[in-house]
C-alpha cells in the first residue's frame, strides 16, 4: 500500500495507514515468576477485602440526554478547547492543570 507504516505485529508485517484498526495481541502471556507474583497479591488483596466480591453495576449517565448532546456539540466543534485556552491564557496557573 502505497504510504502505509509497515509494522511487525504478531511476527508478521502488516500494512497501516493512519486512522485504520490493526490486529492485536490479546493473550498476554507472563513470565511464571511475575505470574506467581501477581496471583499472591491478588489472593492478598481479596483476603484483605480489598476487591469486590461482586461485579459493579453498568454506568448510568446522570446527564439527561439532551444536555449530553450539547457537551458532545460543543467538545467536537472545538468551543470547549478554545474556552479552556482563554482562561488558561488568563491564569498560566491553570494551563498545566
Amino acid at each position: 500500500m502505497p504510504g502505509a507504516d509497515r509494522s511487525l505485529i504478531g511476527g508478521r508485517g502488516v500494512a497501516r495507514t493512519p486512522g485504520t484498526i490493526v490486529p492485536m495481541v490479546t493473550k498476554l502471556r507472563l513470565d511464571p515468576e511475575l505470574a506467581a507474583v501477581v496471583e499472591r497479591a491478588r489472593r492478598r488483596a481479596e483476603e484483605m477485602g480489598e476487591l469486590p466480591h461482586k461485579p459493579f453495576p453498568p454506568f448510568e449517565s446522570k446527564i439527561p440526554p439532551e444536555l449530553a448532546e450539547v457537551i458532545l456539540e460543543l467538545l467536537r466543534d472545538g468551543t470547549y478547547a478554545e474556552a479552556v485556552a482563554r482562561i488558561a491564557a488568563d491564569d498560566p496557573e491553570l494551563a498545566d492543570q
